[in-house]
């Protein structure tokens, strides 16, 4: 009889997939981390796929019972999530400009924000945020800043200004970097 039992139970691990530890099986084998694994495999790769499976069923009456197309069922994972694993993908993904912070928060379910900024790709290059679709550093200070002094109107009005504006940005650029410079070691002093 123990024999046909063991026999039955691993005929059924084998057939659903669901690890020994799940159906009460000898646990010997089993550390806290491998039956941690053990559980995220088996609800990722067996109860996941069943769940979604039956939300696209249910949305699908539920659009057509309702005559809404913007219903949807979604169920609660179920499998667990290494959320520090996620969290340093998002953050490198958004320091290079591999995602937008909206696209995380949509991923994570949350509303997304209505600012600007956060369906734009950006960039940490050296302490400050870049966006890379104008190439504009984001700071305390904007990069457009220009010499309010007044020109007279002349012939070389138009070279003036823009070596005027190229010193600008000069300057901007390197007072910038000295701000920061001087914010970063203000604190060490």
């Amino acid at each position: 009889m123990s024999l046909q039992r063991k026999q039955t139970l691993s005929e059924i691990m084998t057939a659903f997939r669901i690890p020994q530890i799940l159906l009460g099986g000898e646990g010997d084998t089993y550390t806290k981390a491998t039956a941690q694994a053990a559980e995220a495999n088996y609800a990722s790769t067996m109860v996941e796929p069943a769940l979604t499976y039956i939300d696209q069923v249910l949305t699908k009456n539920v659009r057509r019972d309702y005559k809404n197309d913007k219903l949807v069922i979604v169920h609660d994972p179920v499998s667990p999530k290494d959320v520090e694993e996620n969290l340093k993908y998002y953050k490198d993904m958004i320091s290079f400009g591999g995602l937008k912070i909206n696209e995380v928060r949509q991923m994570e379910n949350f509303d997304p924000f209505p600012y600007e900024l956060a369906d734009v790709p950006l960039i940490n290059v050296g302490g400050a945020l870049v966006r890379l679709d104008t190439g504009e550093q984001l700071g305390a200070t904007p990069n457009n800043v220009q010499d309010t002094e007044e020109v007279e109107d002349t012939e070389d009005t138009e070279e003036m200004e823009d070596s005027k504006m190229v010193k600008s940005e000069e300057m901007d650029l390197h007072w910038k970097q000295f701000n920061r410079k001087i914010n970063h070691d203000l604190k060490w002093f």
